[in-house]
């Protein structure tokens, strides 16, 4: 009798659980050598309208007073490496097939090829395509925000929201994310010294 009721309290607390993180993304780590499963989950917080960071840099001022703290995914690869260049390119195109404002939630997943994590959901879902898509190469992980590349995966927001970087712009990110105000966004200027304050890593595929 009391190993019903700790089962049933503990089942009362996970379903508790997901109730509070109903709206969370998550990303499920990859599975171990062995192929075993794996059953942890990491839950992150509520990708809802994201605060709008404090400055931006002389290039993306104009801009971003026009468009709300946005710079325009243009052609310019102005200050790029020919490897960074190249892969700013291969994300750009997607913006035709994963357009602005495209309904993009915690519904939707995708199955990343780049290790650490097997799977993701909502913002991690879209930064792990579009990884898939710029790179082959295994990630890695670090937390030097001062080393961000274009095409890195910053895991930020005190570990509730992932963005992927288009371009570094002196102290600032210019990134594309899924899962912001429920869909997608390009262009959002993310300053450095936010990522340093709320940023938990880096995930990188050079």
């Amino acid at each position: 009798m009391k190993n019903q009721r700790k089962i049933l309290i503990f089942l009362t607390a996970i379903i508790l659980l997901f109730s509070l993180t109903a709206e969370s993304v998550f990303a499920v780590p990859a599975p171990e050598e062995d192929d075993r499963q794996v059953l942890m989950m990491e839950f992150s917080g509520v990708d809802t309208k994201l605060p709008v960071s404090e400055k931006v840099s002389p290039y993306a001022k104009a801009a971003a007073k026009k468009a709300g703290q946005t710079l325009k995914i243009d052609n310019n690869t102005k200050g790029m490496s020919k490897q960074q260049a190249r892969v700013y390119r291969k994300l750009k195109q997607q913006k035709k097939k994963l357009p602005e404002g495209m309904e993009w939630t915690n519904m939707t997943g995708y199955a990343f090829k780049g290790g650490y994590f097997s799977m993701g959901f909502g913002c991690s879902a879209f930064v792990f395509k579009l990884s898939d898509i710029a790179f082959t190469k295994k990630a890695t992980m670090h937390k030097k925000f001062n080393k961000i590349k274009v095409g890195d995966i910053v895991r930020m927001d005190d570990n509730t929201h992932s963005v992927i970087v288009m371009k570094v712009v002196g102290k600032y990110l210019v990134v594309a994310e899924g899962n912001y105000n429920y869909s997608i966004h390009w262009g959002r200027i993310i300053s450095l010294s936010e990522v340093k304050a709320t940023g938990t890593y880096v995930m990188t595929r050079y």
